[in-house]
């Protein structure tokens, strides 16, 4: 095999065994890197008897900091990094790739079509690089039936990308400030830059649950705290106009919404707080690795103290 799999995980045992399993593989070399896996994660991995390393992060890491510890641990020419949360429908996916990247020169990264757990193909998220038009807007349901440098009209999520991994080292990985959400943006956005193609397979897909990969108390509003501090983090990186302004009214908005959906909805309570907590965060100077939530406990803090336990979650991330 030319490739290895690396799967950064915490308390996934609901998923991870479906993920191993849809490789269909015994020989592939594996890396799970475990950010303080309290449940049985480990067992499961275990029990598998597949050709598989651990290694104990020793705390969480979040999810690019642990995939670059991984890949730094890879002595084969490729690398598929997966969330756990994801199984394979095409059958023997790693052959698949590989075969498939090797019509092509100079591929930083690949990833396929992704499908959610009712089957419907994940499609249309529009990187925070791609050029916003009229254009790409009137596309961005589409499904290519070939190959695709496309970031517009197509999924490019992190649940799934196969990378050679000189072209991964010679970028540094996935940016180590960031604990959860757009580090695979970013790598993207760097290997265009380092003149390295990013490119689409249709032809392989694969169920992604989505927000599934982990149980940890108060997932919801971890989640949200994250994908805030991470949007302005990378904004302001690349330097976009008028950031203070759009940070600034979004926090009036999730202030608003925190505030109502306390007494009425308690479920968006936790989604609206936990980007409040984010954005404010992210305006007093607070770190991403700061705040990072444990595998075991409610270790939830928000700007004006500890947030309590969330009874009702149910992995919400954004609706």
């Amino acid at each position: 095999m030319e490739t290895t799999v690396v799967i950064p995980c915490i308390n996934s045992e609901e998923v991870i065994e479906d993920c191993l399993k849809s490789l269909n593989s015994k020989e592939v070399p594996i890396i799970i890197v475990d950010n303080g896996s309290k449940d049985k994660t480990l067992n499961r991995i275990l029990s598998l008897n597949l050709n598989i390393s651990i290694i104990h992060a020793g705390k969480n890491l979040g999810w690019g900091n642990a995939a670059n510890l991984g890949i730094q641990n890879v002595k084969t020419k490729f690398a598929l990094l997966l969330n756990p949360d994801v199984k394979f429908l095409t059958n023997d996916p790693i052959i698949k790739f590989e075969e498939k990247i090797k019509n092509y020169n100079n591929i930083g990264m690949a990833t396929c079509i992704t499908l959610d757990k009712d089957l419907n193909k994940e499609n249309g998220r529009i990187t925070f690089f791609s050029k916003l038009n009229k254009e790409a807007f009137k596309n961005v349901n589409d499904i290519p039936e070939g190959d695709t440098l496309s970031t517009i009209n197509c999924v490019y999520g992190g649940a799934i990308i196969f990378f050679n991994v000189e072209m991964f080292k010679s970028v540094k990985g996935f940016d180590s400030n960031c604990f959860l959400y757009l580090e695979e943006d970013d790598l993207c956005f760097r290997l265009k830059k380092n003149k390295s193609m990013n490119i689409i397979f249709p032809s392989i897909e694969a169920i992604h649950l989505g927000s599934y990969s982990s149980k940890i108390p108060n997932l919801t509003w971890w989640k949200n705290w994250h994908w805030v501090w991470s949007d302005f983090y990378f904004k302001k990186k690349y330097n976009f106009k008028n950031l203070s302004l759009i940070i600034f009214s979004k926090i009036i908005r999730w202030l608003f919404k925190t505030t109502v959906y306390f007494f009425i909805n308690k479920k968006k309570y936790y989604l609206y707080s936990g980007r409040l907590n984010g954005a404010i965060a992210f305006i007093l100077g607070k770190k991403a690795m700061e705040n990072t939530p444990e595998a075991d406990k409610n270790n939830a803090k928000g700007i004006f103290g500890n947030i309590k336990i969330n009874i009702n979650e149910n992995y919400t991330l954004s609706k």
